[in-house]
């Protein structure tokens, strides 16, 4: 039976106490603790986010730099011009650094545009479509799109 409680206006009558409703709260937070618990391994998955190094000759030809904001894809990437010198030793001769303009992931693949000189011996910036494909958590091709078919893919290390 209910209990009774009175006040100036009525009788308020309350119903008998639930002991097994601190059993249930405490369930429902462990199975959201668990299923966070889930998700936050998941998560662990390779994935483009972080920075990604591309080398040439033992120099610098690429650094990437990539952020996932909840599945939204943003970054810059560095473009290094290399030159020879009369020793046929290769070093950094200039740097580029412009951000990833529509960039999109489709599975293991991420696509975007980027600026770079139109030519070697061109001060023009032109848009060229960029790939990279993950070919593990700690590598990944790089390709610009449109590349003579001969040229290599550059090979990237995902830098921690």
């Amino acid at each position: 039976m209910p209990s009774r409680f009175l006040t100036a206006w009525s009788v308020i009558y309350l119903p008998p106490l639930d002991y097994t409703a601190p059993v249930r709260s405490t369930g429902f937070i462990c199975a959201i603790l668990l299923l966070a618990a889930l998700r936050l391994e998941g998560s662990n998955q390779p994935g483009f986010a972080g920075t990604w190094e591309g080398t040439m000759g033992d120099q610098p030809a690429i650094d990437l730099v990539i952020h996932d904001d909840s599945g939204k894809i943003s970054g810059d990437i560095a473009f290094y011009t290399l030159v020879s010198d009369s020793d046929a030793q290769w070093h950094v001769a200039d740097k580029l650094t412009v951000p990833l303009l529509s960039p999109k992931v489709n599975g293991e693949t991420l696509t975007f545009h980027a600026r770079y000189y139109k030519s070697r011996h061109n001060s023009q910036l032109g848009v060229f479509k960029c790939r990279v494909v993950l070919g593990g958590p700690d590598s990944a091709t790089f390709r610009r799109i449109g590349a003579s078919p001969n040229a290599p893919p550059l090979q990237l290390a995902h830098q921690k």
